[in-house]
Order: C-alpha cells, then structure tokens, then sequence
C-alpha cells in the first residue's frame, strides 16, 4: 500500500512539534519576605509600563507588622483569559494553587491582592482577591 500523504503529513507534523505553545502567564515564586510582584512583561511594557515604588512594599509590611495578617500584591499580564470566572479571581486562584503548597506560604493567615492587566488590550484587566480561610470567618471580601 502506497501512502501519497505521508510526506506532507510527515512534515505538518513536525512543524506542528517544533512550534512554541502559547506561554502561560507569569507566575512568581513565594518568597515569605516579599510582598509585592510584579510580572516584568507589565514592568517592561513599552506601551504601559506598571511599576509600584519601593513605598508599597514597606506600607505593605508595615501594614502586615500592626494587623498580624501576610498581604501580598501581584501585579500579572494575562495572555491567556479565563471563560468561567473574571480575570483577576481567575488569576488569584491561579497565585494560590502556585503558592500554598509552598513550604512557607501562611495558608491560615493571607489575604492576596492580584490585578491583572490583559496583554492584547492594556485598558482592559480586572482585580482578584483570595483571602485564607482564616480570614474568610471574619466576612472580610
């Protein structure tokens, strides 16, 4: 048996593998000291740059010293958008799912701020917040 496709499929086939995927959005490592993230595709941006200054981190802490409670800020340029949930509560559950099998991420006491800027349309994102379960008791959304 003859097969007169085999070499184009052979070929679609090996372009369709060496093809990049679509990259996934940024996600940072959990480093306990760190309070505020940012994805360096919205820090670089040429057209909209987001940069937070070095106040935010220490209003942040200082915040976090008088409350007892870990905040964190995470600022993410979304490629790929959600069709179930808004972006920024789609990404918040996304920074957790990433962070709380970590080793020193406080599962019982975080409240997780994540803004997300969509990457096709910079005027367009949205806002996500996760709070811990220890958190979620007091009503706080």
């Amino acid at each position: 048996m003859q097969y007169k496709h085999s070499i184009p499929l052979a070929l679609l086939l090996a372009l369709l593998s060496s093809t990049p995927a679509l990259a996934a959005d940024w996600q940072p490592a959990f480093v306990p000291d760190n309070a505020v993230y940012v994805d360096p595709a919205l820090a670089f941006s040429k057209s909209a740059p987001i940069k937070f200054g070095p106040e935010l981190e220490a209003q942040i802490k200082a915040l976090q010293a008088k409350s007892g409670v870990n905040y964190y800020v995470w600022a993410v340029e979304a490629k790929d958008a959600p069709t179930n949930k808004p972006l920024g509560v789609a990404k918040a559950d996304e920074a957790i799912a990433a962070w709380g099998s970590q080793k020193n991420f406080p599962n019982n006491n975080y409240a997780l701020i994540v803004w997300a800027r969509r990457a096709e349309n910079p005027a367009k994102g949205g806002l996500g917040v996760n709070l811990s379960a220890g958190l979620q008791k007091f009503d706080v959304a």
